[in-house]
């Protein structure tokens, strides 16, 4: 009898025993496919996002509704990304405790510094479309503004420099992101001085002083004759963001 349950109690220790190994091997082979997986969705993760971002930023900007829409798309992705650049390299709870490992403490770093990097691409492409956006305000602005003839009549004179007085105070008073303060600046001078050269002509024909007004109209020609400088200001800091913005996708993919 006690043979027997000797027997009993020695197959229940095997029994437990191949149960053990069998779940430790499940665990292990578990774990080398979640790791396995970890490496392979940020290389591919890295290499999808740089042919996505490559589209977009092909994308042409000459038209005011090409700058739109790529600038639409832009901020698009960046939200994206964000996203999942912060989720990337999170490690399952249930293998955690192995990052310690060193091939597998490798794997974590290589990833981290993958996404590190993609976030420095995400900071950069943020003041890209911050200015893109400031820009548009800007633009859409001018447009209907220039729109206008600088010699109109003189029955629409009042009409016409009260919508560049109205437009001063305005871009006077925009906040501005600080990407695009560079070139809010010149153009506040350029339609400040524009304003400044109308109410001169204004003032002028009131007082019915011959040589003031034609004085005045020289000055509001080279008024309007620096709206150009607004153009060269911006597609010089244009310039600078895109040299930034390719410098930190090169570093990124």
């Amino acid at each position: 009898m006690k043979s027997i349950i000797r027997t009993k109690k020695a197959w229940l220790v095997v029994g437990a025993a191949t149960v053990l190994f069998v779940l430790a091997l499940g665990y292990l082979l578990y774990s080398l496919q979640i790791w396995r997986n970890y490496e392979q969705d940020y290389q591919v993760w890295q290499t999808t996002t740089k042919n996505d971002l490559s589209t977009v930023l092909s994308l042409p900007m000459t038209s005011s509704k090409e700058r739109e829409q790529k600038l639409a798309k832009l901020k698009a992705i960046a939200v994206d990304l964000n996203t999942q650049q912060a989720n990337m390299c999170r490690i399952s709870p249930l293998t955690g405790w192995q990052a310690n490992f060193n091939g597998i403490e490798t794997v974590q770093k290589q990833c981290n510094t993958v996404t590190s990097k993609v976030k420095g691409f995400i900071t950069e492409l943020g003041v890209t479309t911050a200015y893109l956006t400031d820009e548009r305000i800007l633009a859409n602005s001018l447009a209907t503004l220039t729109s206008q003839p600088t010699q109109p009549d003189e029955k629409t004179w009042a009409q016409v420099a009260a919508v560049w007085h109205k437009f001063g105070v305005e871009i006077t008073a925009m906040k501005p992101d600080v990407s695009f303060k560079s070139t809010n600046k010149v153009a506040v001078t350029v339609v400040t001085g524009i304003d400044t050269a109308w109410q001169e002509l204004l003032a002028a024909h009131s007082a019915q002083n011959k040589a003031r007004f034609v004085t005045a109209q020289a000055g509001l020609a080279a008024a309007y004759n620096t709206l150009g400088t607004i153009t060269a200001e911006n597609d010089k800091q244009l310039s600078l963001l895109d040299k930034k913005l390719s410098q930190a996708y090169s570093a990124a993919f």
